[in-house]
């Protein structure tokens, strides 16, 4: 900085005594200091960073487009995104009521552990917790978390690539690669598979923590690899790959010696982690072993890519998307792992560049090694032939604990698809030192601008469709608000009992739905939406009254005309067990008198303090559901049986020589000498209660 120094000669110019080259030193003290106050702000790496994050937040502002202008009403797909949106709402609506168990939830009533019964999505509430706390507004806390976790994923892979090149350039490419992607965009109905954004930071902290050795860095490690791994349960398993291919790449390419000190806190940060999740997933677990739940063969085999699969791009791909729609291999939205041309481009010039690190061969086996993945148990080179050639995934679906409930080896693609992103990033810091020796510094931005824009073109898609849920708008369905002032009770929302809408409805007041859709969804639970089709017959009325549910929702632009009068001809024939509560515009909201059902008789027969036995040996439709509601009607009561309903109800099986006081069993069932078959105490003509003959 030029400063004003009085023992300087002054000296004459044009008869002044000062000159203009004093009066230039003294103007530069003024305003130098805040032009170097700027300089420094923006050179500040956290300034850069801070930018970078900026500018994929409007990547995906614009890739996401229209959706950042309809957040709070609309969606990408009528299914999937609302069933995930309750998913991520649902543990803050908890935490803010409380009313009810965490795990049986508000939906899916009297279905024990609920959200144990899909996708493992917390991750991403801890990014809609905030939005959805400040709006009550579970489409908006969704939207925002599709677009932050998008931001997030490219922003991450900057920050492990600059972390291994310190080229702010490389990084963009990087995150410009593994966030727009074809692969990536193809999740967009999936907010869980989209929230890859953790893997970049477990090979970041990790690499820190061989190369530092601090705990802090262990620490980070296993936050990462906790978070990922709770946002979807595909990416706990494939942070146990990357972790492990990283590993191998620090001992034998990179020959680092880490102390068995370093290894022993590693293993304990990765140990605590995963046990952290085990608490967490023990639930998911129950549920499995439960309903002995397990993926068929055949329908992994389905979701497994095929070679060419990687050659498709999206079909909404402004470059490929007609290739595709001309020539498609593929079959489902998720089959659509086109890395790009340039990516793969520079990804080549990545892996044949000379560089004495090998970062270039971890990158690659990363790629392989999803490449693989992807492709499932066996190598299918058409979407129907049969695969003979046995690939490493089978070992995961046979022996890893968990791995026969994975659905869809396809979407391993973010393994390969980090490779890819971090070989290019090494390809793009190969060619910038090469123009460096070349062209002036100012070509290399130029440059990395073009190619970045390219990028950009090629993965370019047109405007998403979105869908309008006007069921959770309060200005166009007055059903939202009539629930609302409603008090909590037990809704049923017809005809379609596995609408996700609802499960979104249930964000907005505080009853409890039997609707939902879910996974794994119980044995007497699926009897129960099958019985309920012909609503409203008298044996419908008795299943909801039994269930305790209060109100009935019927949805008016499920019916026509003509069945919407013959379903009202119908509720008025079974009155008064069940009345008109409110006429909407948009739903007939009906309301079912307490007591009315057959099942209040079998309660009432049955004293509070008695013992009770459920055979539950004949099994067929009608008899699962009967003894399903006998035992839920009598879940104050202590109630033993061999059934399985998976609701919370279902009785917990006989202890040897335990005697009873009564026992239900169906009617044409040989009845046990303990009880007395000739003087019934309750029947609805499909079970029948005997009491116990006195000792």
């Amino acid at each position: 900085m030029l400063r004003y120094d009085a023992t300087r000669p002054i000296r004459e110019c044009n008869g002044n005594r000062y000159t203009a080259g004093v009066n230039t030193a003294l103007s530069h003290d003024k305003e130098t200091p805040a032009l170097q106050r700027w300089q420094r702000f923006v050179q500040r790496p956290s300034t850069r960073h801070a930018a970078v994050f900026a500018l994929f937040c409007i990547l995906a502002t614009l890739w996401l487009r229209p959706l950042p202008w309809q957040m709070a009403d609309h969606v990408t797909g009528p299914g999937d995104p609302l069933t995930t949106a309750w998913r991520i709402v649902w543990p803050i609506q908890w935490l803010i009521h409380r009313d009810v168990p965490f795990w049986e939830t508000n939906v899916l009533y009297p279905a024990a552990n609920v959200f144990a019964r899909d996708e493992l999505t917390l991750g991403e509430s801890l990014i809609a917790g905030p939005i959805y706390v400040t709006t009550r507004n579970a489409l908006l806390a969704y939207n925002v978390t599709l677009l932050l976790t998008m931001a997030m994923c490219g922003f991450f892979m900057y920050c492990l690539a600059w972390h291994f090149l310190h080229s702010h350039s490389a990084g963009i490419v990087a995150g410009v690669i593994f966030t727009l992607a074809p692969c990536h965009l193809a999740q967009l109905d999936h907010a869980g598979l989209l929230s890859v954004q953790w893997l970049p930071l477990e090979i970041l902290f990790l690499d820190r923590a061989f190369r530092h050795r601090r705990w802090s860095d262990v620490l980070l490690l296993a936050i990462a690899v906790f978070l990922q791994s709770i946002s979807a349960g595909y990416y706990a398993y494939w942070s146990a790959i990357i972790i492990a291919i990283y590993t191998g790449y620090v001992f034998v390419w990179r020959r680092l010696c880490v102390p068995l000190v370093m290894m022993a806190r590693i293993g304990a940060g990765l140990v605590g982690a995963l046990v952290l999740l085990l608490f967490v997933v023990r639930p998911f677990i129950l549920v499995a072993d439960h309903e002995g739940f397990a993926r068929p063969r055949h329908e992994v085999e389905y979701w497994s890519a095929r070679p060419q699969t990687w050659l498709a791009a999206t079909p909404n791909n402004l470059l490929y998307g007609r290739l595709v729609r001309a020539h498609a291999w593929t079959w489902s939205t998720e089959m659509y792992l086109f890395p790009g041309i340039l990516a793969l481009v520079l990804a080549g010039v990545g892996l044949t560049a000379r560089r004495k690190d090998g970062l270039r061969w971890f990158a690659f086996a990363l790629a392989v090694a999803g490449f693989i993945l992807t492709l499932g148990p066996t190598l299918h080179l058409a979407r129907r032939d049969v695969g003979h050639v046995p690939l490493p995934y089978a070992i995961l679906y046979r022996f890893i604990p968990g791995g026969d409930a994975l659905r869809a080896p396809v979407r391993a693609a973010p393994i390969a698809m980090l490779g890819i992103a971090l070989l290019a990033a090494c390809g793009w810091k190969y060619l910038a030192a090469r123009i460096r020796r070349h062209a002036l510094r100012q070509w290399i931005v130029v440059t990395a601008a073009t190619l970045c824009a390219a990028l950009c073109m090629e993965y370019a898609v047109a405007p998403l469709g979105t869908v309008r849920v006007p069921q959770l708008d309060t200005e166009q369905s007055p059903l939202v608000d009539w629930l609302r002032q409603e008090p909590p009770g037990i809704v049923a929302v017809l005809p379609d009992l596995r609408a996700p809408v609802t499960m979104a409805l249930a964000t907005t007041n505080r009853h409890r739905f039997i609707n939902a859709d879910a996974e794994i969804l119980p044995p007497a639970t699926r009897v129960l939406f099958a019985s309920l089709t012909d609503f409203p017959s008298p044996a419908g009325v008795a299943a909801l009254e039994a269930l305790g549910v209060s109100l009935v929702v019927l949805t008016r632009e499920a019916y026509s005309a003509l069945v919407w009068e013959g379903l009202i001809r119908r509720i008025a024939a079974i009155a008064p067990a069940i009345v008109p509560a409110t006429t909407l515009p948009d739903a007939l909201v009906l309301r079912i008198a307490p007591g009315s059902g057959h099942f209040t008789a079998l309660h009432d027969a049955i004293p509070a303090s008695a013992t009770v036995f459920v055979a539950g040996t004949t099994q067929n439709d009608a008899t699962d559901l009967e003894w399903a509601l006998a035992t839920h009607v009598l879940r104050d009561r202590h109630v033993r049986g061999d059934i399985r309903t998976g609701w919370t109800s279902e009785p917990a099986p006989p202890t040897r020589d335990e005697r009873f006081d009564f026992g239900i069993f169906a009617v044409a069932e040989l009845v046990p000498e303990d009880f007395d078959a000739n003087a019934p105490v309750w029947t609805d003509g499909i079970l029948v209660a005997y009491r116990a003959r006195t000792r």
